[in-house]
């Protein structure tokens, strides 16, 4: 139930900071915010992937091994990153926006993982209470 919670919160705190982005213009008068941004994108990545495990048994990854779950948390997280990043490469091989460059990339995926790897290390913690479990 609490992983329902946390993933709607995170939506919520997406939406609500990517409207700051755009109508009070964040993203150009505060050069970090992208990277929020990305760190609340990997923490609803890692959310998502962790209700869609409890939620259908089938798909799951969970194991009994914690540190596993985690590992595997955080690896999709930045699969997901890596093709968000191809992604805006795309866009800017059909626009020719300039949004890119290996600094920002490689701050934008680490951003992702990091917010992967905190919604791990709270499943991770979660899971050792058996809050988790029960969903």
């Amino acid at each position: 139930m609490f992983i329902n919670y946390l993933t709607s919160f995170v939506s919520i705190a997406i939406i609500l900071a990517h409207a700051a982005g755009i109508f009070l213009d964040f993203y150009s008068k505060y050069p970090n915010f992208d990277m929020i941004m990305h760190f609340l994108g990997g923490a609803f990545i890692g959310s998502t992937l962790l209700f869609i495990a409890l939620r259908y048994p089938k798909l799951s990854f969970i194991t009994p091994n914690k540190i596993t779950n985690v590992i595997v948390t955080v690896g999709l997280t930045a699969f997901i990153g890596v093709l968000w990043e191809f992604f805006e490469f795309l866009l800017y091989l059909w626009t020719h926006y300039q949004i890119q460059t290996y600094t920002d990339t490689l701050s934008d995926l680490s951003f992702d993982i990091l917010g992967g790897l905190s919604i791990a290390v709270i499943a991770f913690f979660l899971f050792k209470t058996s809050v988790l479990k029960n969903n």
